[in-house]
């Protein structure tokens, strides 16, 4: 993306600013949302003078990176609201202060279910996000929270992988950092 406009979120992906919203296939599509080193990208079809999408499917070309066989944009979200509760939602994981990877250990009762199977930008796969104890982010294999007495809530806090540095002390040690 041109210039030094920052995007918005901006922790793992980004949606784009007004400023990096980008018109493609002839002012029938909008890219609007990036990988964080634009491997790939999102985009959603406006009105296109035959039918107009209240709320439209969301495309993405990141097949591209997993198989020579998908070339191109692939239809990845049913609707722009789903991708976009998915993306918020994947944000809020990778922004908190504390994130880990791993087996968290939690019980399904354990947890209040909030978004299930919700699509991102990936053909073929979908992302589920749990709340444990009004305080723990979970998403498919990754833990995330901002309160440190948060750590002693996770099962199986030991077995779980710091993304970050300088790992905290919360007390209770954990398997390893990345």
């Amino acid at each position: 993306m041109p210039g030094k406009i920052p995007r918005l979120f901006q922790a793992q992906d980004c949606l784009a600013g007004v400023e990096q919203i980008q018109l493609t296939d002839g002012g029938k599509s909008l890219q609007f949302f990036f990988e964080n080193q634009d491997n790939w990208c999102c985009k959603t079809s406006i009105n296109d003078d035959s039918t107009y999408f209240d709320d439209p499917p969301v495309y993405s070309n990141s097949g591209e990176l997993f198989s020579s066989e998908m070339v191109g944009f692939t239809r990845v979200s049913p609707s722009l609201s789903t991708f976009l509760i998915t993306a918020c939602l994947h944000e809020m994981v990778f922004s908190a202060r504390y994130l880990f990877s791993g087996d968290h250990g939690y019980s399904t009762e354990e947890l209040l279910p909030l978004w299930l199977n919700g699509p991102y930008a990936y053909p073929d796969e979908t992302y589920s996000f749990y709340l444990a104890y009004g305080k723990v982010l979970i998403m498919n294999n990754w833990v995330a929270f901002n309160d440190p007495d948060a750590a002693s809530l996770i099962p199986d806090f030991s077995t779980l992988k710091y993304i970050g540095r300088g790992m905290p002390d919360f007390g209770i040690p954990p398997a390893d950092t990345l």
